[in-house]
């Protein structure tokens, strides 16, 4: 036999023999130059019988993948190689995408993200799709894909289940639960979704699979009334969607979300699918899928493999109860229930609302045009910004300088965000608003935690993260209440306070506690009183301070006259972020105060060892000041139904707060809401020694609706308050 090595001049439709092997190695994605063969191979080398080529040699300009019906002939053809060439075969391991997925199994609905590893039965083979590495993090995956291959056999039959329950689940000590609903075609609307089938585990081998809606009736309220110590799901702010509220206030501390826990150990994908094929000698979910039939959710051997996985990884990520998980797992349950509630909205004023936007969007272009001289649209905004003094890090995966959102606020470059936002008004708010408008006139979203890479929560349907600060956006959100109104509660300075709990720096929090420390610090660099400093000195400083403690730095004269001043200042914090970069690049991770991990081996694939180092500065600090709003969020949330009040906690947006108040309960929220700062306040000064001269504060304020609840009286809180509660 001839041991594998580069194959030169493979061919288009050209098989070749390398041994006498089981495995036959099928490509449908572009060797390298050279011809070169995947370093796996040298794994599968002894046991390699062919490799077979599916994609062209040339493609039509301007295209990066074959037509799927080149591979589809590509595919026949293989198939008569393997059985023509090397009828030993019983293996045949694929190298792709989900194009070539969707070729072996033409009716399966997952992507190669989710099936990579599956075991998939094509004829008398085994044939296993691989994750195609096209970045060094993703190494790890492919790995595994090939020891599956090499190892893991397909079991005769599907995973067994019971066609009955216990009368109760009283002395259970964990209990999965997996729905399946008819989601696909109802749209994004949770709250219109209805289940098709609940999946129960309770033990290693006992399962159960209940299609009969009485029963799972019957089961939803046998739960609640005696719920195990661990109710465990994947994704629980869905499933706990169709429990009802009784069933999500009896378990209300027990849920366990094995999604939430992948995601706070730093996991880059959090699927089921792809979690259960890394980390658990499971088949993959579709490995009863059958060649030309539609997969179908509902399939028992899909609903037995999901319950199993999470069961299993429950298991093995049980005790990993850091803070964040546990904030985690109870703010999964808050956001269920603000997902049902939803938003009132004023539909007055969703009429007008284009008409304003364009306005407003025309005003803020002129003022970009006039401030950077150019169109901010075109292709002349990155050199203009260059000009003054910006310099970016930040990159695409295609190598384009990347000018997303996150970008531009790390930069202070808010004005450009805010005419985005005035630009996508009618497209991006108001037609999708139109969309999703329930009959009662109320707007869903769906708050999701652990999505951003640094820890904030994101949200869709609706999004009203991308409300812009400026604009009628926010004017729309109005309270349910009959002469109710709408309140806000904003943390100040949650991240520059976060950065110096980390840094245990006195003379940053003196700073951080003055009555302006921008202002300040534009004064001490540019040997002036507080009094002269201009607005745009003081912007300077703002975004100085921003970029440091996100693991930037200054990008024009200004700005380096303010870093040089702000470093001989704060020596304590600047050796902390400093520190906080060395160990992020040293251990390729980063991790909050309260637990939440942060893989970089991803960053350091896409933008380079630099931003490796910013990210370990800009994540802790960002997730940790995150946390601390959901906190807040899930402790008020906690006070104001155990106090049996009416009002409710609407949703937090990155460091705030949202209400609906009804009627004559605005003091009582008011009061509670100083409770729970006071709770955190005591949580912290155990945790952070500075935390008990630098507290935590927020200004609430209260309106009609929640723009104005920037014009109306300030309530203050401070962690710092009633320290004895």
């Amino acid at each position: 036999m001839t041991h594998p090595g580069t194959i030169v001049n493979l061919g288009t439709y050209q098989g070749k023999v390398i041994g006498d092997g089981d495995i036959a190695l099928v490509l449908s994605v572009p060797l390298d130059k050279k011809g070169s063969l995947p370093a796996f191979v040298k794994d599968i080398g002894p046991r390699l019988a062919s490799v077979h080529y599916m994609y062209p040699e040339l493609l039509p300009v301007g295209k990066t993948k074959a037509p799927l019906k080149s591979l589809r002939t590509a595919w026949e053809r293989v198939q008569r190689e393997i059985k023509t060439l090397c009828p030993q075969v019983k293996r045949i391991a694929v190298l792709g995408g989900t194009d070539v997925l969707r070729v072996l199994v033409p009716k399966l609905k997952g992507d190669i993200q989710d099936a990579h590893g599956t075991l998939f039965s094509i004829g008398d083979w085994v044939v296993v799709p691989l994750f195609p590495v096209n970045w060094a993090h993703q190494q790890q995956w492919q790995d595994k894909d090939v020891k599956r291959l090499l190892k893991l056999e397909r079991p005769s039959e599907p995973l067994p289940h019971k066609s009955w329950l216990p009368n109760t689940f009283a002395g259970v000590d964990t209990l999965v639960i997996d729905v399946e609903t008819d989601g696909e075609s109802k749209g994004p609307d949770v709250s219109t979704h209805s289940l098709t089938s609940m999946g129960l585990q309770w033990s290693d081998t006992e399962r159960a699979i209940i299609t009969d809606h009485d029963v799972m009736s019957w089961v939803i309220k046998m739960v609640a009334e005696s719920p195990p110590d661990n109710v465990v799901m994947h994704n629980a702010q869905y499933d706990l969607t169709f429990m009802g509220p009784e069933f999500r206030a009896a378990t209300y501390g027990r849920i366990r979300d094995t999604m939430l826990r992948a995601r706070s150990r730093g996991e880059h994908v959090a699927t089921l699918k792809h979690l259960g094929v890394y980390y658990t000698r499971s088949p993959g979910n579709y490995a009863w899928a059958v060649a030309g039939q539609q997969h179908n959710y509902d399939d028992p051997a899909y609903i037995c493999e999901d319950l199993d996985i999470t069961w299993r990884l429950f298991k093995l990520w049980r005790n990993e109860n850091t803070q964040s998980v546990e904030l985690y797992e109870k703010c999964s349950t808050m956001m269920t229930e603000q997902s049902v509630a939803g938003t009132a909205i004023d539909m007055s004023m969703l009429d007008t609302i284009a008409v304003e936007g364009k306005q407003l969007e025309q005003e803020l272009k002129a003022a970009l045009t006039e401030k950077y001289g150019c169109d901010p649209g075109s292709d002349d905004l990155i050199p203009a910004l260059e000009s003054k003094g910006h310099k970016f890090g930040s990159f695409t995966k295609t190598g384009a300088v990347s000018l997303t959102a996150a970008v531009l606020e790390s930069m202070g470059l808010d004005d450009i965000i805010e005419w985005r936002k005035a630009q996508k008004l009618d497209s991006a708010f108001v037609g999708k608003i139109k969309d999703l408008l329930r009959p009662d006139n109320t707007l869903p979203h769906h708050q999701k935690l652990c999505e951003a890479d640094t820890g904030r929560t994101s949200m869709t349907s609706f999004n009203w993260q991308q409300a812009g600060r400026k604009g009628p956006v926010r004017k729309l959100l109005v309270s349910r209440f009959e002469g109710g109104s709408v309140a806000s509660a904003d943390l100040s300075q949650a991240e520059l306070r976060s950065a110096c709990y980390g840094a245990n720096d006195a003379v940053f929090a003196a700073a951080l506690n003055a009555k302006d420390m921008h202002r300040e610090n534009a004064a001490l660099a540019f040997n002036k009183l507080p009094d002269d400093i201009s607005d745009d000195e003081r912007t300077d400083a703002k975004t100085v301070v921003f970029r440091l403690i996100f693991g930037g730095s200054a990008q024009n004269d200004g700005q380096r006259a303010v870093e040089a001043s702000f470093k001989q200042r704060f020596p304590k914090l600047m050796k902390w972020l400093d520190a906080q970069k060395s160990t992020a690049e040293r251990l390729g991770q980063c991790v909050s105060a309260w637990g939440k991990v942060r893989k970089l081996d991803e960053v350091l694939d896409y933008r380079g060892r630099w931003a490796v180092g910013r990210a370990g500065v800009n994540a802790p600090i960002q997730g940790i000041a995150s946390d601390f709003a959901l906190w807040l969020t899930v402790r008020v949330w906690e006070l104001m139904r155990s106090n049996g009040l009416k009002s409710l906690v609407l949703m937090g947006i990155h460091d705030a707060v949202l209400f609906d108040i009804f009627p004559g309960e605005y003091e009582t929220v008011a009061q509670l809401l100083r409770v729970a700062f006071a709770q955190l306040g005591a949580l912290l000064r155990q945790q952070f020694p500075i935390a008990s001269v630098l507290p935590i504060t927020a200004e609430m304020q209260v309106a009609d609706n929640w723009a104005d609840t920037k014009s109306g009286e300030k309530l203050m809180f401070s962690t710092n308050e009633g320290m004895d509660v």
